[in-house]
């Protein structure tokens, strides 16, 4: 599958995929359908929105870089956000079990990190590979046939 590479069509392919996986990596850690439910949107709406903004706006900077730079420049962003993520989602003080707290956070930007590296690499290498033959749906002949000269 190939789609047309541009940075607006890239960064909704990432944040699309990692989406998925990151609610899919959000189930298996909480382990309760219903906490997916209710904290998985917020959680997505805290690390995967920075990250569709950064993706947009670093891919329109590498727009004419090749496809490996622009890949690079994907991972980057996600780790970036993950980092940074891990101080957003910062453990309430009053809580009685912190290390608990923090291993779960650690857990949600791990997977936040993965989802984004398994997007990128499944956007970059499957959906926007660069494709060694023509594309078909190119018009390679006239589009209005060649006029003949009329003998008399």
């Amino acid at each position: 599958m190939r789609l047309r590479q541009s940075p607006m069509i890239e960064a909704s392919a990432l944040f699309g995929i990692a989406l998925v996986i990151f609610m899919a990596g959000i189930w298996i850690i909480q382990g309760d359908l219903n906490k997916v439910a209710t904290n998985g949107p917020i959680l997505a709406a805290l690390l995967l929105f920075p990250a569709y903004v950064l993706w947009l706006v670093f891919g329109r900077v590498a727009r004419d870089a090749s496809l490996r730079i622009r890949f690079l420049t994907a991972i980057a962003v996600t780790l970036a956000v993950s980092a940074l993520g891990a101080l957003l989602l910062k453990p309430n003080p009053e809580t009685e079990n912190e290390q608990r707290a923090i291993e779960e956070i650690a857990k949600i930007v791990g997977s936040f990190a993965l989802s984004g590296l398994v997007a990128a690499s499944l956007t970059f290498g499957w959906l926007l590979r660069e494709s060694k033959l023509p594309d078909p749906t190119l018009l390679t002949k006239p589009i209005t046939p060649a006029k003949r000269k009329k003998r008399k």
